[in-house]
């Protein structure tokens, strides 16, 4: 007999260190997560503040007073996550629709938009993109976690 999982989706949530500045203005953020049959939970959101994990990975966790607390990394899924942060809060929806036109997800708070950059995506465009519009100090961004790699070819894609 084959034992089931519940596939419902869970609250998972992860401890945050502000830095001098304040940042992140919250000391925790929840993203969604699904459990899996390994007793890993799999991250179903793009997080804007976690650090070390992106939409795909799996992960340990634990029960702290009925609450589920990020523990570690278990296997990573090879997506990225960006972000960035918007000079002009107009020119959010138009940097969200270049990303989601390059094959991104986003989510956005405010003149934050978090990037998740799946594993088949090629980068080098998306990494042109906010470099442009870095050098034009449209936005700001940072490359939380970075799995893809720009090849020599410059496509972005990994070598086959």
């Amino acid at each position: 007999m084959t034992s089931t999982i519940e596939h419902t989706p869970v609250k998972l949530l992860f401890r945050l260190v502000r830095d001098q500045d304040g940042y992140p203005p919250v000391d925790v953020e929840s993203v969604w997560a699904n459990p899996q049959a390994d007793g890993t939970y799999q991250i179903d959101n793009i997080p804007f503040f976690a650090r070390g994990v992106a939409v795909g990975d799996a992960v340990t966790a634990k029960m702290v007073d009925d609450e589920l607390f990020f523990e570690a990394l278990a296997r990573p899924s090879g997506n990225s996550l960006i972000r960035a942060i918007v000079r002009d809060e107009t020119e959010v929806s138009k940097l969200c629709s270049e990303l989601q036109a390059l094959g991104c997800d986003v989510e956005v708070h405010g003149r934050m938009v978090a990037v998740d950059v799946p594993a088949a995506v090629s980068y080098a465009p998306i990494c042109q993109l906010l470099e442009a519009g870095l050098s034009t100090e449209r936005l700001g961004f940072e490359e939380a976690v970075l799995c893809h790699k720009i090849s020599a070819d410059d496509t972005g894609k990994p070598p086959t």
